[in-house]
């Protein structure tokens, strides 16, 4: 570079010699959100780590460019690994998730078991290099000084920690640093033992089906499959509307009525059968008269309806228009289903594809919302201008159709939206069906705590009790906080029940008593006797109720608790006396409040010629009184 040219350098500006403001772009001035777009990756990370599973919903490219952020550093679990529990497509999203992984923790020696177990040969599907990018390893000191066991029928082999991690390094990318760091458990001393746990032969989770892995030319095809199955009846539907021909038993929306004649002595059924390229009417033994439009309107003539009829008014010819989203949803979606077949020879299309998809699901639901606004026009213009007449509204089962069609793609992300749900309002969650009802109740009594509401269905025999009991073996920690829960978890199995029942949380891992549960003191009572029972028994019968080994502790109230408790006391005492000492303060002041006064008296006084009378008022309060006479 010439040392006589001129480097030009960047202008700093003084407050006092800074541009105007006005020269400054406002933010209140966008009127899109285009002008963010240098910025939206930043927003798309901050909602990722605000709200992972919400933001990973809101589109299919927002999910790919979040999936490798999330997944880059994780804690090694039995839930990371949830989804490779069977040989079925769901799999291979986990996997494509688990292989942008790079820096794996592993913190428990369950976590390192069953990372260790995917490629044993004992396990009905087998998976190798899980963790392709995997970069390194960091495994707690409490994994690499466990003691593990298999278990196999009646034998227990010890395995050692070389063992495992050598399995471990199995599914990692070769040359992956494997390190050992202090351990991650709170307290831990030098010279405490090493922990020792026993684990089933197997595969480290339960396991649906032995097939192996799918193919993945097999898997595309079933991909293919699924989406003609999906939105093959929707398509065929509007083609053949299209070409002109009525399917009455998927028509959008219906309206009947039972039409009588002049006379009033018969009557004959009369039917309106509305659907995307055109409606039908229908009057009693008479041939169906079809018209195919989108402005469809009702003949009075062949309906025989009165001269002041208002039925075709019923029908909106702006919102009938709307109709024509139909063919162009169906459009896209054969054109898209078209290309991916051709990506399977060209992967180049599948971009394409995949963006008509896209753009037909957009315009499926657009028609869908559109369906179901002509439909709810139509039924409040019928019910207000025609219910009168004998006219009545019934949805077609073209709009189940349609309903079926939007929301079935929505299939991956099912398991989110009930996850949510069953948070916010489980009650009306778990009827939604069968299978959203087997799906979330795991994860409602995973964690419980005990009560009578909670054992209420298995006093007696019957399906409710089959069902509640099903639900219970679904618990793995069990919070108990009272005598009386204590109680009644511990006598299901007592000679004195109705009904017995033994080993109620079969997979419970973990009980949680209260300390005024272990400090209470329990009768029970026999006829005229009274027994007086210890906690030690109690809690022997109770150990009755869960699985073999589980841990049984007594949990004291938190310090922080009972500094929140003193405080709110503390608290309470200015609150609560402040409105009598503000009312002393004023009423020493000088100052009367009549209606804080302390006691009244009232009369009526009647005038000496009785012909009149006037109201009469004493009020006393702490520092005086008033008297109050007629209107003065």
């Amino acid at each position: 570079m010439d040392p006589a040219e001129e480097i030009e350098l960047p202008v700093y500006y003084t407050p006092s010699a800074s541009p105007p403001h006005s020269t400054h772009p406002v933010a209140l001035e966008l009127t899109s959100i285009t002008p963010l777009a240098p910025v939206h990756h930043i927003i798309i990370d901050h909602l990722a780590l605000v709200a992972p599973v919400t933001t990973l919903i809101l589109s299919k490219y927002v999910y790919d460019i979040t999936i490798p952020k999330l997944y880059r550093h994780v804690t090694a679990s039995k839930s990371l690994l949830r989804g490779l529990e069977s040989a079925e497509l769901g799999n291979r999203r986990k996997l494509d998730c688990l292989r942008h992984t790079e820096t794996l923790k592993v913190e428990d020696m369950a976590a390192m078991w069953h990372v260790s177990m995917l490629d044993h040969h004992a396990a009905a599907v087998r998976y190798a290099k899980v963790f392709p990018n995997c970069t390194r390893v960091e495994i707690s000191q409490d994994v690499v000084d466990g003691h593990y066991h298999m278990k196999k029928g009646e034998i227990v082999e010890d395995w050692s920690f070389s063992t495992l991690k050598e399995t471990l390094s199995m599914q990692m990318k070769e040359g992956c640093e494997i390190v050992e760091i202090p351990s991650l458990r709170e307290g831990k001393a030098e010279d405490d033992d090493a922990m020792s746990m026993t684990f089933s032969s197997g595969s480290p989770f339960t396991l649906n089906t032995s097939q192996p892995a799918p193919n993945p030319l097999v898997a595309g095809m079933w991909v293919v499959v699924g989406v003609v199955w999906i939105w093959a009846p929707v398509i065929l539907f509007i083609l053949l509307s299209c070409a002109g021909y009525n399917i009455p038993s998927l028509n959008i929306t219906n309206a009947t009525a039972n039409i009588t004649f002049d006379d009033g002595s018969t009557w004959a059924m009369a039917k309106i059968s509305i659907g995307p390229s055109g409606g039908c009417m229908y009057y009693d033994d008479s041939p169906r008269k079809c018209i195919r439009t989108l402005d469809f309107k009702p003949d009075p003539a062949f309906l025989h309806l009165p001269v002041n009829q208002t039925l075709t008014t019923s029908l909106s010819q702006t919102l009938n228009r709307a109709f024509v989203t139909n063919y162009i949803s169906a459009g896209w979606i054969g054109v898209a289903t078209l290309s991916l077949l051709v990506s399977f020879s060209d992967n180049s299309w599948s971009a394409t594809s995949h963006d008509l998809m896209l753009w037909g699901s957009l315009f499926a639901w657009l028609s869908f919302w559109l369906n179901v606004a002509i439909c709810l026009n139509f039924r409040r213009l019928l019910n207000v201008n025609d219910k009168a007449s004998g006219w009545d509204y019934h949805p077609g089962n073209g709009l189940w159709l349609f309903l079926y069609t939007v929301v079935t793609p929505l299939a991956p992300v099912y398991h989110i939206i009930i996850d949510h749900l069953a948070l916010v309002a489980p009650t009306k969650t778990v009827v939604l069906s069968r299978y959203v009802y087997d799906f979330i109740t795991p994860n409602l009594y995973r964690n419980v705590i005990a009560s009578k509401t909670l054992l209420r269905g298995i006093e007696s025999p019957g399906p409710g009790c089959q069902r509640k009991i099903k639900c219970l073996t679904y618990v793995e920690t069990l919070r108990v906080q009272d005598m009386a829960a204590m109680w009644h978890v511990s006598m299901l199995n007592h000679e004195a029940a109705e009904q017995r029942h033994k080993n109620v949380f079969p997979k419970c891992r973990r009980v949680n008593l209260s300390q005024n549960i272990v400090n209470g003191r329990y009768h029970f009572r026999a006829g005229e006797e009274i027994d007086e029972w210890r906690f030690v028994k109690i809690k022997e019968m109770l150990a009755g109720q869960v699985k073999e080994g589980c841990d049984i502790v007594e949990v004291r109230r938190a310090r922080a608790d009972n500094e929140a408790g003193r405080r709110c006391q503390v608290y309470d005492l200015p609150i609560g006396w402040t409105p009598f000492l503000l009312l002393v303060l004023i009423s020493c002041a000088g100052y009367n409040i009549p209606s804080l006064s302390i006691t009244t008296a009232t009369a009526n006084i009647t005038s000496a010629d009785r012909s009149s009378w006037a109201m009469a008022k004493i009020s006393l309060g702490p520092s005086g009184g008033c008297m109050y006479y007629g209107e003065l």
